[in-house]
């Protein structure tokens, strides 16, 4: 719902598989939590989607350079652990960053801002190449609430919640869409959360039993109820 037009359409969704992503602990601290996904290109080639949970709340100047290093473990990983040879080659990357933050993001978007190289250099082949894909959740249009199904796009709809009426309303809408069964553990998460860090970040006057009631009760309770 939030990459840039074209890309969705050249992988197939439901050819999707978990990988396993700690082998950069080599070099970093353990990272809890990251996800590595595999899933095919239309022309039958493999692409990678790597999560790195590291959501961004003021912008950081370097951010294009940190994901560079990240890309370049997960390519040393691919070449150890499927024993690549001459004949192959590396997959793409798309590298998107969420940010959540209220400061205008200023930071570069593209190495190439960051390398002190006047345009048109001669030297500029010889340049590391990286550009990420910025998500700006505090001010992406994410649609009309009522029409809305797109759990990321609900994700971020409740982020911008700014009072309990707004959080009501969206928390609602996610009630409807997470409403099978299966999605139960999905929704004690998002419980959680919500009590935990936007109630609080926010100071919304709002009670955990409210929240709960919003997403679990077969009638959305309005806080006029309580």
């Amino acid at each position: 719902g939030f990459a840039p037009s074209g890309v969705v359409e050249q992988l197939n969704l439901d050819s999707l598989e978990i990988q396993k992503s700690d082998f950069y602990t080599r070099h970093f601290k353990r990272r809890e939590g990251d996800m590595l996904w595999r899933i095919q290109r239309r022309n039958g080639e493999p692409a990678y989607l790597w999560f790195l949970l590291e959501f961004q709340n003021q912008p950081e100047h370097f951010m294009t350079v940190r994901a560079m290093t990240y890309l370049s473990l997960l390519y040393e990983h691919l070449i150890d652990g499927e024993r690549l040879t001459r004949r192959d080659t590396l997959p793409p990357v798309f590298a998107m960053v969420f940010y959540h933050g209220t400061r205008t993001w200023k930071a570069p978007t593209d190495l190439s801002e960051l390398i002190a190289l006047p345009k048109g250099s001669i030297l500029w082949p010889w340049q590391p190449q990286m550009r990420i894909h910025l998500l700006n959740e505090q001010f992406v249009e994410t649609g009309p609430l009522g029409e809305l199904d797109n759990l990321a796009g609900l994700l971020i709809k409740l982020n911008q919640c700014r009072d309990a009426n707004q959080l009501t309303e969206v928390l609602g809408r996610m009630r409807e869409v997470l409403s099978d069964d299966k999605h139960r553990s999905l929704r004690v998460l998002l419980r959680e959360w919500t009590n935990a860090v936007l109630v609080r970040k926010h100071k919304m006057d709002i009670s955990p039993r409210q929240v709960e009631a919003l997403l679990e009760e077969e009638q959305i309770m309005g806080l006029e109820q309580y």
